[in-house]
């Protein structure tokens, strides 16, 4: 999985200011959830106490078709106030666009769960896919140095 790239996209926080990726992500080491679906909140959701006891800096990412732009401030909004905090908004990047840009570069084959990276200057160095499990925490981070406990 190292050696993945993570993509040059343009996409918004809650708050509506733009976030260009990899660069917002910074050069020290974040998670990013990527999600395809609404549904999918609840995995996203499930990976959360794990990152704020490791004090790990991770984003969020809803990745949505080029076809609901129009809708983006319902939706966005939407996001936004069910979410309940500033810092969570600032956290909550969403891309609208060709999801073959999100897809083939991050060698994603199943929108049908969230897909779990941490990213470190740039670069995908940990990859797992689904809800919050010690085994996938492990093998997110195999270094060791963050490991679930």
């Amino acid at each position: 999985m190292t050696g993945l790239a993570f993509p040059r996209l343009s996409a918004k926080d809650l708050f509506g200011a733009e976030a260009i990726t990899p660069d917002c992500f910074g050069a020290e080491p974040a998670i990013v959830l990527v999600a395809f679906r609404r549904q999918q909140q609840a995995q996203v959701d499930s990976w959360l106490p794990w990152l704020e006891q490791k004090h790990l800096r991770f984003f969020e990412m809803p990745c949505i078709a080029r076809a609901f732009a129009p809708f983006r401030p319902m939706i966005d909004g939407g996001m936004a106030a069910g979410v309940g905090s500033d810092e969570a908004r600032g956290r909550t990047l969403t891309y609208y666009g060709d999801l073959r840009k999100v897809t083939m570069p991050l060698e994603i084959r199943n929108r049908g769960e969230i897909t779990v990276l941490a990213v470190e200057g740039g670069m995908v160095t940990g990859r797992v896919t689904g809800s919050f499990s010690d085994e996938r925490a492990r093998a997110l981070l195999p270094r060791g140095d963050l490991d679930a406990e």
